[in-house]
């Protein structure tokens, strides 16, 4: 069980009832507890982030993700520069690999063409940090240089190469269809991080787009949301509960998050009835032990090879985030967070609990935290003496 220190933190994550003082102090630990998961999986993301492989970049990206939310968080310049320096790992491994002209990670898909979805997943927290520098006055006085390379790779990827040579011009740079696609969640998130990054309305425009397209989607589910409902074919893309799986819609959760927070399509009541979408649907309501549904609308029926109820119950990546707009969706995220601690399991429970899990579990709890707490940020900022070199590259 969680003792001490540790235990007020879970107590203010849960329930924001200490004081400020206490409240500040606990930040602190909780990022001290972040810090621990990244110190203590540095050497698996120093070989990951080396390997040149979008592949394996795919869950190198959860990693970044957690790690820049909890930057947001407490503004703390190790942890930036910690990030920096695996993203500077991976952009240092691009190559021209189909000799076109422009820079990316294999494996190439039978166009001979990066897959979309590896490199879409990848560039997620690419733009993310270039963003979160560009908009920090410390930051971008400290580290331009490493955003300004940021958004020309991701540029030089999603918008020369989909959007106006793969797509002409002529759409959002990512596929349609009859069932909404999660790579077109995934550009819809680098689009806005490009625009808080740049501020260039090419950008805007085409997440509005993105944006726009998933909300013509989305229907009421009680207090929650539904989409796609009884238009996915049985068996398609490993689904037979006609809806979303919950795992994969921590894209659309993570989409519709970023794009509120910069004005773009969805209002807060649209997030909030996203958070109650994993507060009163997915998550079990378990305090001891959460368990979180394989699919959006609470079935937990078999999804893909995944047969157990829960066993399908991710929420790490995106649905997390929701906790910075909902004390119950904080509370379904801080009670699984907590029983990874505690070393509990049930099948959801072992699915948030990899490696990547808790380092973005631990960072969104964070940032969560903040949003519900503005006035702790800038405490936890102020007076560090651990500012870092100039250049984070190397």
């Amino acid at each position: 069980m969680l003792t001490g220190r540790v235990a007020l933190v879970f107590y203010l994550l849960l329930f924001l009832s200490v004081s400020k003082a206490n409240a500040a102090a606990a930040l602190l630990d909780f990022l001290g507890l972040h810090k621990s998961y990244v110190n203590q999986y540095s050497g698996l993301l120093d070989k990951e982030s080396l390997l040149g492989d979008a592949g394996e970049y795919y869950y190198t990206s959860y990693y970044l993700l957690g790690m820049l939310s909890a930057v947001e968080a407490s503004q703390d310049e190790t942890l930036l520069s910690t990030t920096l320096h695996y993203l500077y790992n991976m952009l240092s491994k691009a190559r021209d690999l189909n000799d076109d002209g422009y820079l990316e990670w294999g494996p190439m898909d039978p166009n001979n063409r990066p897959y979309q979805l590896y490199m879409y997943q990848t560039l997620g927290p690419v733009a993310r940090a270039a963003a979160l520098i560009m908009n920090n006055p410390t930051f971008r006085s400290k580290y331009q240089v490493d955003a300004q390379r940021y958004i020309r790779f991701v540029d030089d990827h999603v918008i020369q190469y989909w959007y106006k040579k793969v797509y002409n011009s002529s759409k959002v740079p990512c596929p349609g269809g009859l069932v909404w696609d999660d790579k077109c969640s995934l550009v819809g998130m680098i689009l806005t991080f490009m625009y808080q990054a740049t501020g260039n309305v090419l950008y805007r425009d085409l997440a509005q787009g993105v944006g726009e397209g998933f909300k013509g989607r989305l229907q009421p589910a009680g207090t929650g949301w539904v989409w796609d409902n009884g238009v996915i074919p049985s068996g398609y893309g490993g689904i037979y509960a006609g809806v979303p799986d919950t795992a994969h819609a921590n894209r659309e959760s993570m989409m519709v998050v970023y794009m509120h927070e910069v004005g773009i399509v969805f209002s807060v009541s649209d997030v909030q009835r996203m958070a109650n979408t994993l507060s009163g649907t997915i998550w079990n309501g378990s305090i001891s032990n959460p368990l979180f549904s394989n699919y959006i609308n609470g079935s937990n029926i078999t999804f893909s090879n995944r047969t157990a109820p829960g066993s399908n119950g991710a929420i790490y990546p995106g649905w997390a985030l929701l906790g910075g707009y909902s004390q119950k969706a904080q509370d379904a995220v801080g009670y699984l967070f907590k029983a990874i601690v505690d070393g509990k399991s049930n099948p959801s429970i072992d699915y948030n609990s990899t490696t990547y899990g808790k380092v973005a579990l631990s960072g969104h709890l964070l940032r969560n935290l903040a949003r519900g707490s503005r006035s702790l940020t800038s405490s936890i900022g102020a007076g560090r003496t651990d500012a870092m070199p100039k250049s984070a590259g190397q």
